[in-house]
């Protein structure tokens, strides 16, 4: 049996961390979809705690201000640290000048984690990773000379590397949800499902969103597949939430002829809405979908009560 998360008293400290300067808060501000506060953000004094629930867990995210004076006390009262389960740790990829003062900090971040004897997830955010420097050779010296330093931690090796840009808000909405499901308890099974199901039918992609229109799990077959779904999906979900915002009749399901087979499903789970996106480029894959979609959606409903 899968662990009840929130009967068990179950929350996630999600702490982002880095230094001053390098992106952090817009970062945060992209996941709160706040993109044109941006440009006005202030220095985070000392920590700023948010919160919200994600499936009735609830997630405390910890903003950890990256002023020296800050992480000189965070580092000598390791109490700032405890409970933590997930570490975001943001670097400036465009600032080199930073680049040994950030690594010098995370490692004592990870030694004190050691000390705690704790294992967080760790993620280590490549920020400010822009569309527009990505093929040049000095943002790609800039990301080597990280990978190697990086490697060289010796409490580092563990630890996912990802590339982010503000200019990406759906990259970093779905990274940050994506990895919180990974340590909920039960949260892998909704991945399994998704995963067994794709295959069940023969599909080429298949996509869970969530209410906020961010993604909770995926399985396909080809990035362009994924992609296909990512577009669509998106849009399609956009529409039926401002159709239910606005009273208006929401449609429960919608298919799609394309490059191949589109098939939307709104789906209500308590008071929480969801969307399940697939893509196939067989027709087949439509009949047996409509045959084992209900059981699915069985126990999809019963994998969400054992975490929420």
């Amino acid at each position: 049996m899968i662990p009840d998360a929130s009967s068990a008293g179950f929350q996630i400290k999600c702490i982002f961390a880095g230094l001053d300067d390098g992106g952090k808060t817009s970062l945060l501000l992209t996941l709160e979809k706040k993109i044109l506060r941006v440009l006005k953000i202030k220095p985070t004094r000392k920590i700023e705690i948010s919160d919200f629930h994600l499936l009735g867990i609830p997630v405390k995210i910890w903003d950890m201000g990256g002023q020296k004076n800050y992480r000189n006390e965070y580092l000598t009262k390791p109490h700032y640290f405890s409970s933590t389960k997930l570490l975001f740790y943001v670097i400036d990829v465009q600032n080199r000048d930073k680049f040994d003062n950030s690594i010098k900090y995370f490692e004592a971040i990870l030694n004190t984690f050691v000390f705690l004897e704790l294992s967080p997830k760790v993620i280590v955010l490549l920020h400010k990773s822009d569309p527009d420097i990505k093929y040049s050779m000095n943002f790609n010296r800039n990301i080597y000379i990280i990978r190697r330093q990086l490697a060289t931690l010796p409490n580092a090796k563990n630890i996912a590397v990802y590339q982010t840009s503000i200019y990406r808000p759906n990259v970093i909405n779905n990274l940050f949800i994506k990895e919180l499901f990974k340590i909920i308890p039960g949260g892998y099974k909704i991945q399994e499902l998704l995963t067994q199901f794709m295959k069940d039918m023969q599909a080429d992609a298949i996509q869970l969103i969530g209410e906020n229109l961010l993604t909770i799990a995926e399985a396909y077959t080809t990035q362009k597949n994924l992609d296909i779904c990512c577009v669509c999906g998106r849009n399609l979900a956009t529409m039926a939430k401002e159709l239910k915002e606005m009273n208006c009749a929401t449609p429960s399901r919608i298919g799609i002829e394309m490059d191949g087979w589109l098939f939307f499903k709104y789906v209500l789970y308590l008071e929480t809405c969801f969307y399940l996106i697939f893509f196939t480029k067989t027709q087949e894959s439509l009949k047996v979908l409509i045959e084992i979609l209900p059981q699915f959606l069985k126990d999809l409903s019963t994998a969400m009560d054992y975490i929420g």
